[in-house]
């Protein structure tokens, strides 16, 4: 079976929309590293979505919404980002995101982090909080 992903791309930074007539930015870099990923992982990519000069706090961002859309017509193997940053700065919300991909068998691929699951995020985030919480009590 072939591999498929989607490529998200995003950026808070609203001067970044000015790089959308094609000057260099973070956001194509993100495009580029995602690609060459893909690229070097045998990934076919069906779509690039990237929303520009939005905050990471929130679902409500066009391409996002997209890519969610169209996950659920035409499924993928992966969708892979940069970091996890990028799909989400909201800890609700990227378990939100991870868990809307896993329902249609998708996976969420960081560049910076690896595949990401729903398992090992909880694991990687909370339990760090967790260790701190405790640590703070036994003083």
């Amino acid at each position: 079976m072939k591999k498929t992903c989607y490529i998200y791309a995003r950026t808070a930074n609203a001067l970044q929309k000015e790089a959308k007539r094609g000057a260099s930015s973070s956001i194509n870099k993100q495009i580029n590293d995602c690609s060459k990923y893909a690229k070097k992982k045998n990934f076919k990519i069906l779509g690039i979505f990237k929303d520009i000069g939005k905050g990471g706090h929130s679902l409500r961002r066009k391409e996002l919404i997209n890519l969610f859309a169209l996950s659920r017509v035409k499924p993928a193997t992966a969708v892979i980002i940069s970091d996890t940053s990028r799909i989400s700065r909201n800890f609700t919300n990227t378990v939100n995101i991870l868990s809307r991909l896993s329902r249609h068998g998708i996976k969420l691929i960081s560049l910076k982090e690896g595949v990401l699951s729903m398992d090992a995020y909880l694991i990687n985030v909370l339990n760090p909080k967790i260790l701190d919480t405790e640590r703070g009590r036994s003083n």
